[in-house]
């Protein structure tokens, strides 16, 4: 064993990646395209998460998934659980954690972890399809209005907002719903042992009823399992993506931080000031907000520049790993 694989094996390390869907600030479409000013939807950019990952990970190392995702596009999740599964491929135990929601397309990703741990009032499931759209064809045929429509192939287009819907045409359009409900029901199989059939119903539930259909294995949160690891010996890296080049719109972003920044100074100047001490209620109030923010935990953080940068306490501190 080299001394490299010796050092890997001492620091294992959890790579922690939050996938939130849709993110929490408004996105430029329902896909969460361009939110972080690269044109790219969040299930491309978790693929460069996960090629990070792949590019430093040792196979004593994890990984952990933040998953929190009411579903979606069938081809976007396909592809995001498409990534998870590159990590077992690679041999690299992945947990997927799910602090609030992993419904339909979320659950679609959690299924290719190795463990799925779930906040017990979390919700679970929906393993279904679900289409829907308004046809307003009577109302135009009413006001005299003609939908024209070209198309070349039999069901080139079958259900549409402004065209007439024929019997064909529904029937057409409900067994492509049941067709990708097969499929996900098949990946559902592959990827986790369970009665499919049983929990395939579209249904989600709360996920201390989910782990008596085998949906989950563990209740217990993100937290929870990050502290765990870190007691166990496990270095914690959080990957991160850089900030996007800021935009003239950001400017009253930069004031209200300068403002915050300079509270904060303030209650630093104050603090020493008798009278207004640690004991004293204006020292409270302007110096605990700063206080809080340098109080954080120890974890490493790693963006996505192709640099995992280790915390200065890490038995692995001398060595700077560059993503090729």
């Amino acid at each position: 064993m080299s001394a490299s694989e010796v050092m890997q094996k001492l620091a294992p390390r959890l790579f922690v990646i939050e996938y939130i869907d849709p993110p929490r600030r408004a996105t430029s479409s329902a896909s969460g395209r361009g939110a972080a000013g690269d044109g790219k939807s969040r299930a491309e950019r978790f693929g460069d998460e996960i090629s990070l990952v792949l590019s430093v990970a040792s196979q004593h190392d994890e990984v952990l998934i933040n998953l929190t995702s009411p579903g979606g596009s069938v081809s976007e999740y396909g592809l995001a659980s498409s990534h998870i599964l590159r990590l077992k491929q690679a041999g690299i135990k992945t947990t997927v954690a799910v602090d609030t929601v992993a419904a339909s397309g979320g659950y679609m990703m959690a299924v290719c972890a190795d463990r799925i741990c779930a906040a017990p009032f979390a919700f679970i499931g929906s393993i279904g399809v679900v289409a829907e759209l308004p046809n307003v064809n009577k109302l135009l045929t009413r006001i005299d209005v003609d939908w024209l429509q070209f198309t070349a192939g039999r069901f080139k287009r079958t259900i549409t907002p402004f065209g007439e819907t024929t019997v064909e045409a529904r029937a057409k359009f409900q067994q492509d719903i049941e067709l990708i409900h097969d499929a996900f029901k098949q990946h559902i199989g592959a990827n986790r042992p369970l009665d499919v059939e049983l929990v395939a119903t579209g249904e989600a539930w709360l996920a201390v009823q989910a782990k008596s259909y085998g949906l989950v294995d563990e209740l217990c949160t993100s937290h929870d399992v990050i502290m765990r690891m870190a007691a166990a010996g496990f270095d914690v890296v959080e990957i991160t993506r850089k900030p996007p080049p800021r935009s003239l719109f950001s400017v009253f972003d930069r004031l209200v931080s300068m403002s915050t920044s300079a509270e904060g100074a303030l209650g630093a100047m104050l603090a020493r000031v008798p009278g207004f001490g640690a004991e004293g209620a204006a020292a409270r109030a302007l110096g605990a907000v700063p206080d809080a923010l340098r109080d954080r935990s120890p974890s490493t953080f790693a963006q996505l520049d192709g640099t995992v940068r280790l915390s200065e306490d890490s038995p692995a501190a001398r060595a700077t790993v560059r993503a090729s």
